[in-house]
């Protein structure tokens, strides 16, 4: 979905990036790839992976001296989240062959 490509260019462009920022925004697009995901294309998926590969990369290695015990669960439980929402992503299109199959 453009949203999260939309995401994607917030996290690019913001000139206040912090330690905050970095959080706020991992949950933000955590939060919303769940509430969509169920409708998301083959290029919405190519997307938001793009993003969280930015998420747990690039800007986790610039943040990461910064963030505390907290922090570094809350990020674990994000990536947990992604994660399973990913093994959702194949089991519905598991569903979707088994159905094309049998139709």
């Amino acid at each position: 979905m453009m949203m999260v490509v939309a995401i994607f260019a917030l996290f690019t462009l913001s000139s206040c990036d912090s330690k905050e920022s970095y959080v706020k925004d991992f949950t933000q697009f955590i939060e919303e790839v769940a509430a969509d995901c169920e409708e998301y294309s083959a290029e919405d998926w190519e997307n938001a992976d793009k993003t969280y590969e930015e998420l747990v990369g690039v800007r986790y290695e610039k943040f990461s001296k910064e963030l505390t015990t907290d922090d570094m669960i809350d990020i674990a439980k994000l990536k947990a989240t992604y994660a399973t929402l990913q093994v959702k992503r194949g089991a519905l299109n598991l569903k979707k062959k088994f159905e094309e199959a049998f139709q």
